[in-house]
């Protein structure tokens, strides 16, 4: 029972952290109509199903992405598990614009690889804030 209630809570801090991203970036957006409207009641599935890929892609890819890229995190001290956290955001992105559309949602970013950067960063910076919470 602990096991299920710890996929809860995951699922739940990384729909939070989802909607972090919608509500502090104009260039991220999740639309779950052909229209882009920024946090709107209809797009908590949208947060939620695009918690569901991070938590997957966190829990399937990162791993390999830290031990292909450990040179790159031990030279620069581990500021390059940003870089990862960006790539995995891309992952996520690319994840739901495949699988999303059978849930009838869509994520689009309208910037560069600064913006997964800063995404990545306001991800970590959620998750670390809501962790510490429930820890606590």
């Amino acid at each position: 029972m602990n096991f299920i209630r710890r996929i809860i809570l995951f699922l739940i801090v990384n729909a939070v952290a989802i909607f972090a991203l919608d509500y502090f970036f104009e260039e991220i957006c999740f639309t779950v109509k052909p229209e882009c409207v920024n946090v709107a009641a209809n797009n908590i599935l949208a947060f939620v199903i695009t918690g569901i890929f991070l938590g997957l892609a966190n829990v399937l890819l990162k791993p390999i992405l830290k031990l292909i890229s450990l040179p790159a995190i031990f030279v620069s001290m581990g500021a390059f598990f940003v870089v990862i956290n960006a790539v995995i955001l891309f992952i996520v992105k690319f994840l739901t614009n495949i699988l999303g559309p059978a849930f009838g949602i869509e994520m689009q970013v309208m910037g560069g690889f600064t913006t997964y950067i800063l995404a990545a960063l306001v991800i970590g910076a959620v998750n670390t804030v809501l962790h510490w919470l429930i820890k606590n």
